[in-house]
């Protein structure tokens, strides 16, 4: 009996040691790398109190995220000017933008952990994007904004 359990644990320990080498290799040769989430704990930022300003929305693909439409105003050229806020497990983050939601397209002009951070870290960005993902979180927001927008 005692050789039966052992040949079985070496079997059991040979499958095992080869099913690990093979995901070793197709780990390798696919190109991906290893995640390491002990850095997880230099992306968190600054938690702001939570609030109600504004309007609160979901994001159905994040759906432990919280997000809000702080507030928005239309520009002279027909674009949305917005800020709104994200408060996910890593802090809180500012984003103001603009929308032009004609288009679906928007442009990030700044983003930081606080409003005023938000406005002295503007961003180079050029031009309009037009890229949203359908259901991503920059997808729902420009939503919200236009939805806003149009009532």
């Amino acid at each position: 009996m005692t050789t039966f359990r052992s040949e079985a644990l070496a079997r059991t320990c040979l499958r095992v040691s080869l099913l690990v080498g093979l995901l070793t290799v197709v780990q390798a040769c696919s190109g991906a790398e290893e995640v390491d989430h002990s850095e997880d704990e230099d992306l968190v930022g600054n938690f702001l109190p939570p609030t109600d300003e504004g309007i609160a929305f979901s994001v159905p693909s994040h759906p432990t995220g919280r997000y809000r439409l702080l507030r928005w105003s239309r520009m002279p050229n027909g674009f949305i000017q917005a800020v709104t806020r994200q408060d996910t497990q890593y802090g809180s983050i500012i984003t103001k933008q603009e929308v032009d939601c004609s288009q679906r397209s928007f442009r990030i002009t700044g983003q930081g952990e606080t409003e005023e951070q938000a406005d002295r870290q503007t961003q180079a960005d050029a031009g309009m994007s037009g890229n949203l993902v359908e259901g991503s979180i920059r997808d729902v927001t420009i939503s919200v904004i236009c939805q806003e927008a149009q009532k």
